[in-house]
């Protein structure tokens, strides 16, 4: 018989100083306030065992039955039996993924010696003992709103191992994702479902991950992250939250998340999109280093037959000796869809065009249209303001993403990004101090990095494609396969 898991397993030593003990029991009491009207869920902590029981037993009994783990660490708590009991079966269930754990310390003690150090404490630095009553007071507050939101996020993913159907057949289906390991980048591809809500049209999407030293993508599958198969445009913070729950329970280091969006999603502010974490809501930026890429681009097979235009610009942008298009030409359809990483142009100094850049949010009277012939340039890299400003002309000088050593006379400032990882990273922290990296739009493609298009599209069947996203005429040199290759660089 399935043994149902819906405790909140407590553990924390009660021999100890009278201010960690108060700190621990006021953590307990806080919580049973939380889990009172949510019958779904069950606090547990040992004092819970009946009088005359095996106690062994009783423990074993409530670990087979843990969802979240809270381990409250002291000195007294390091040398007792129940670190022995309690913590290591806690902390091995969750290396294997099984269950979600937190901690923190809350006496002074050498837990950094502890493998339970490599878990990061839901409040960093602090020591409950150590604190002021109100400070102590509000720490344990904010603790418990963490474990009490851990359990609501953690317990749906973990029961989708069981309970959710997978739905496509396949071998990704029943290939398990490995638990707690590095990986270089995780890939969600988002594209239209063909149906509407009264919220409106909704997006289907995909994940998929590629492992530290494998060059291929592969899919998890929708079960293990437990989200629904659609959401609507308002709702994908929602499927970001899943994914992101996904990767903090199952990843060690901190993968590149490739957000592949499809047209009418291109021009959001993902940037800015909520991320709950411990009880607070974080905007994306801060959370995740991301890239933001097209799904479009990626599906369309009347795209993929300009991949050798992509892989020539891609070139001079990994060598910063490519320029920017003129600003001229940014609103002309012509200028865009004709880029083709060969032709030298006298505005952007005789040299070939790898990049684009607008300085303005709103400069462009029909901006879906000039997205599309954005993604027909196959320009690898295109930077926008987000609807919240503008970009100055001196702030394109501070962005990572230049190169003025290029050997000529003016030396003038050339598109640079040699490492889509880097780029992403450098997003996260912020970028320059002279400019707020998260205020802008930058969607990014590579040649070679991406999930298998063959393999996308039998998963998407209400993809199809838009006769209207690239002309007829495609030069007949930049012709290839339907199928791309599946290898993914991190370094260029």
């Amino acid at each position: 018989m399935t043994v149902e898991k819906n405790l909140i397993f407590v553990s924390f030593c009660g021999d100890q100083g009278i201010a960690a003990t108060k700190s621990c029991q006021a953590l307990l009491t806080q919580l049973r306030s939380l889990v009172f009207d949510d019958n779904r869920c069950e606090l547990w902590d040992r004092s819970l065992i009946p009088a005359g029981s095996n106690i062994e037993a009783a423990i074993s009994a409530a670990l087979a039955r843990t969802w979240v783990a809270v381990v409250l660490v002291s000195s007294e708590y390091l040398v007792s039996v129940h670190w022995e009991r309690e913590a290591k079966p806690l902390l091995a269930a969750a290396q294997a993924g099984q269950i979600r754990l937190l901690w923190q310390q809350i006496s002074p003690c050498n837990c950094d010696q502890k493998e339970i150090h490599q878990y990061k404490q839901m409040i960093p630095g602090a020591i409950l003992t150590k604190c002021k009553p109100a400070i102590r007071e509000e720490h344990e507050l904010k603790m418990s709103n963490a474990i009490f939101q851990a359990w609501k996020e953690f317990a749906p993913c973990s029961r989708s191992l069981g309970a959710l159907a997978i739905d496509h057949s396949g071998p990704s289906a029943s290939m398990p994702a490995p638990l707690h390991a590095a990986c270089d980048a995780v890939a969600l591809v988002i594209t239209p479902s063909g149906g509407d809500e009264e919220a409106g049209p909704c997006y289907q999407w995909r994940a998929f991950i590629q492992e530290e030293g494998e060059d291929r993508f592969r899919e998890i599958p929708n079960g293990v992250i437990g989200a629904e198969p659609t959401y609507t445009k308002e709702r994908l913070p929602e499927l970001l939250q899943y994914l992101q729950c996904w990767i903090d329970n199952t990843r060690n280091d901190t993968p590149v998340l490739d957000i592949f969006a499809c047209r009418d999603l291109l021009d959001e502010d993902w940037g800015s999109f909520p991320i709950l974490e411990g009880g607070e809501c974080r905007p994306l930026d801060d959370y995740q280093p991301f890239l933001l890429r097209s799904s479009d681009r990626l599906l369309n097979q009347r795209w993929t037959k300009r991949r050798g235009a992509l892989k020539r610009m891609h070139q001079h942008l990994v060598e910063g000796t490519g320029a920017w298009l003129p600003l001229d030409k940014l609103a002309k359809a012509d200028s865009l869809e004709r880029l083709d990483g060969k032709t030298q142009h006298p505005e952007a100094g005789h040299a070939v065009v790898s990049a684009i850049f607008s300085q303005q949010s709103n400069i462009f009277r029909s901006r879906p249209g000039w997205l599309r012939s954005v993604l027909m340039s196959m320009a690898p890299l295109v930077i926008w303001p987000s609807q919240r400003g503008a970009l100055a002309e001196e702030q394109l000088q501070h962005l990572p993403l230049l190169r003025t050593d290029v050997g000529l006379p003016e030396k003038p400032a050339r598109p640079h990004c040699p490492d889509l990882a880097h780029l992403a990273m450098a997003r996260h922290q912020r970028g320059h101090p002279e400019i707020d990296l998260r205020g802008l739009t930058i969607l990014v493609d590579h040649p070679d990095r991406a999930p298998d298009r063959t393999t996308l599209q039998s998963l998407f069947p209400a993809f199809s494609e838009d006769p209207s996203t690239l002309s007829d005429s495609v030069p007949a040199s930049d012709s290839a396969p339907a199928t791309p290759t599946t290898q993914f660089l991190i370094s260029t």
